[in-house]
């Protein structure tokens, strides 16, 4: 892209910059959203830049665009990858920002980069068709031996410049020494060929005995009869090379002249050596093609020069990708902590993003405790006993999702951090405690030593040591024990070709080329569960392999792990199957 349309570009950018803070800052003051909504989507529309920074660093780069307008080829690196990133997002999360109960519900459009792995060398102009579609990105690697070559890229908008490299390395060079002959007569000449011809770099001797004798005009008149060798010495600068080649000269005689005859037809051997070339090598090579707009099927057209040999190892193209929203993954309990302490809760056990999209959060609905969020921690305070409905907004800075409601009780009676029991000798009554008052079942007591004995029968005695999974409506469908054993309302189908329902639980795999396909699910009707590949029980020493799916508890053990790609899911114990109540 040339400075001037980089130029247009960034103005562009700047002028949706402005109108979307602007159309923000309206919205806030006239109460459609609220003042958490607007500090999220202002950080994560702007990449977490304000609204004077952005301006600041638009500027500066139209300052350096217009210093390179004068630039022939427009060769000059551009820092603006985020800038426009921010416009994409931008402009395409404000048609449908805002649905029901002020959540958001932007779509964003999000870029994914495939390798193409090639190993092709070329030495003429080649065309090759890149076999994708919507493509806004393309990036080459490889190296060439020569003067140079010349890469574009045909689109249906015309010609782009994906760059030009000029070589600087030295080509490769073959070296070879052979004579005409293998026998001679005495008083033949033999006639000694060497390619290249005439190269300073090679020097040829003939040798017979100890003597040896300078060749400069390609022949050799032997003066007796016996074997000589011929010797050519290439000096490369870094090492000496030797090549040879062997004949030999004898009496003719009536008696072997047809032998000699005989002889000659048998053609002489060559020597020879291959000097391997070496090239200039260039990676992620791109000029206009870095950014560009979409195209379909687009040719990657290689002009090397006269005598340059062009290796192309890997080309890269930027493709757009839907973003996944994020997901809970478990429901958050309720919070307890005691007057004066900061209880800190880990909100990454709960939520998780298909895409690994770096997840913000932040809570809502309280107004006599205090709170605070840093990186994936919510953390609370109350100096004074109080109870409270809150709920945790979770975005990847394109679509917000709202937990479940969970209370946050701050009591002189909450139990302790780790051990969970109270102190001997406190005992809550209604007047200390706000929470006790509304226990009407002992088994939902908070502190299990106060549940009768019959509560804990065929139950964990802690719940976080087990894994719940849930549908898209919260509802519980299966559940995976402490020890490992899954839990399901209907039966295992291996090897399915069913499809998974709207809500059911899924567990994906996305191919090379974008395709997902769901290879593991719970069927939120029947209770059943699917799989594309087998089920692998009793793994007691469970190993996931790298980038699988896991199942951890909130004690970060894994119970259990997903081969995406096979289908496959293994389980550290049993599954138990046609549970009616999965929490027994």
């Amino acid at each position: 892209m040339k400075p001037d349309e980089q130029i247009q570009r960034l103005q562009e950018t700047r002028d949706e910059v402005v109108r979307f803070t602007n159309e923000m800052q309206e919205r806030l003051a006239t109460g459609e959203i609220q003042t958490l909504e607007h500090k999220i989507i202002i950080e994560e529309k702007l990449c977490g830049k304000t609204k004077e920074e952005l301006l600041s660093h638009i500027d500066r780069q139209m300052a350096e665009q217009r210093k390179s307008a004068k630039r022939e080829n427009g060769i000059h690196a551009m820092n603006i990858a985020a800038i426009m990133l921010a416009a994409m997002i931008i402009i395409a999360g404000t048609a449908g920002l805002f649905g029901n109960d002020a959540d958001i519900t932007g779509f964003a459009v999000k870029q994914a980069e495939e390798t193409l792995a090639t190993q092709e060398t070329i030495t003429a102009l080649t065309e090759r068709v890149i076999e994708l579609d919507k493509v806004t990105g393309l990036k080459i690697s490889g190296s060439i031996t020569g003067e140079g070559a010349r890469f574009t890229l045909k689109t249906a908008e015309g010609e782009l410049l994906v760059g030009e490299v000029t070589g600087s390395g030295q080509q490769a060079r073959e070296y070879t020494l052979t004579t005409d002959k293998k026998t001679y007569s005495l008083g033949e000449e033999v006639q000694i060929t060497t390619t290249p011809e005439e190269d300073d770099n090679m020097t040829v001797y003939v040798h017979q005995g100890e003597e040896a004798t300078l060749i400069e005009t390609g022949s050799y008149a032997p003066t007796s009869a016996g074997e000589y060798i011929v010797v050519g010495i290439i000096a490369t600068g870094e090492d000496i090379i030797r090549l040879e080649v062997r004949f030999e000269v004898i009496n003719a005689t009536n008696e072997t002249e047809k032998t000699i005859n005989l002889i000659q037809e048998e053609p002489q051997e060559t020597a020879r050596h291959i000097i391997n070339s070496t090239g200039l090598s260039f990676t992620d090579l791109c000029t206009e093609t870095c950014e560009m707009n979409e195209t379909n099927r687009p040719v990657l057209v290689i002009e090397p020069s006269d005598g340059t040999q062009v290796t192309i190892t890997e080309i890269k193209a930027t493709r757009p990708k839907e973003n996944q929203p994020p997901r809970q993954a478990l429901e958050i309990s309720d919070v307890y902590a005691r007057p004066g302490e900061e209880k800190e809760v880990d909100m990454s056990r709960y939520f998780t993003d298909p895409d690994d999209s770096q997840l913000h959060y932040d809570v809502s609905g309280l107004e006599t405790i205090a709170s605070s969020t840093l990186g994936s921690k919510l953390k609370i305070y109350s100096a004074e006993e109080t109870e409270e409905t809150a709920r945790v907004y979770a975005t990847d800075g394109d679509t917000m999702i709202t937990s479940n409601e969970f209370q946050i009780i701050i009591s002189e009676e909450a139990p302790e951090e780790g051990n969970q029991t109270l102190p001997q000798n406190t005992e809550p009554t209604p007047a200390q405690s706000n929470y006790t008052q509304a226990l009407t079942d002992p088994c939902s007591a908070p502190n299990p030593n106060e549940r009768p004995l019959e509560c804990l029968d065929n139950k964990e005695y802690f719940q976080d040591q087990a894994i719940f999974i849930t549908t898209s409506d919260r509802e519980q469908t299966a559940r995976i024990t402490p020890i490992g054993n899954l839990l399901i309302r209907g039966e295992v189908i291996e090897g399915s070709a069913f499809s998974p329902r709207g809500g059911d639980y899924a567990i994906n795999h996305e191919d090379e080329y974008g395709n997902v396909k769901t290879t593991i699910w719970f069927d939120s009707e029947t209770g059943d569960l699917h799989m594309t590949g087998k089920l692998y029980e009793e793994n007691a020493n469970i190993d996931p392999s790298p980038g699988s799916f896991t199942l951890k508890n909130k004690k970060g053990i894994v119970l259990a792990w997903a081969d995406q790609g096979r289908g496959d899911l293994h389980i550290r114990g049993n599954v138990i199957p046609y549970r009616k109540d999965i929490n027994k």
